[in-house]
């Protein structure tokens, strides 16, 4: 497996972890995968896509094309969820940008950065944190320390 996966149920958001060399088989598979992580159909808020550990990408445009209508497919389940997407190569950037304008029809909102601290910045300002009210909550003041879960 060229990626990990992890919910965070305070922030209701998944951290997708690729490394490796990964194929676009990779990341359809963490795609098909998301569901499963949602626990007591808790909507999703948001995703970080991070794909700064990838020594090779073997993803091409028909590649892109099963991940938008995968990506497209999942909106319908799981509506109105934040992407944040770690592209540091210019080829993992481009093939992102790719990706947005392909599942455009998704009602996700989308975006793709260089670092995971400017992802992780965008996502914080994009979720929704009125629903965590319990006082071990990781979010506090609006905030989530990404690294500390």
């Amino acid at each position: 497996m060229a990626y990990s996966t992890r919910y965070i149920e305070a922030c209701r958001c998944m951290l997708l972890d690729f490394s490796g060399s990964i194929t676009a088989k990779d990341i359809l598979d963490a795609v098909r995968e998301l569901p499963q992580y949602i626990n007591d159909g808790t909507p999703l808020s948001g995703i970080i896509s991070d794909y700064s550990d990838v020594t090779e990408f073997n993803v091409f445009t028909n590649g892109i094309r099963e991940v938008a209508e995968s990506t497209i497919r999942l909106s319908v389940e799981f509506p109105d969820v934040s992407v944040a997407v770690v592209a540091p190569t210019p080829t993992i950037f481009g093939s992102s940008r790719m990706w947005e304008v392909y599942c455009s029809k998704s009602s996700w909102t989308n975006n793709t950065f260089k670092t995971r601290e400017s992802a992780e910045s965008w996502m914080r300002e994009n979720l929704d944190v009125e629903h965590c009210k319990r006082p071990d909550c990781l979010i506090k003041n609006g905030r989530i320390d990404f690294k500390t879960v």
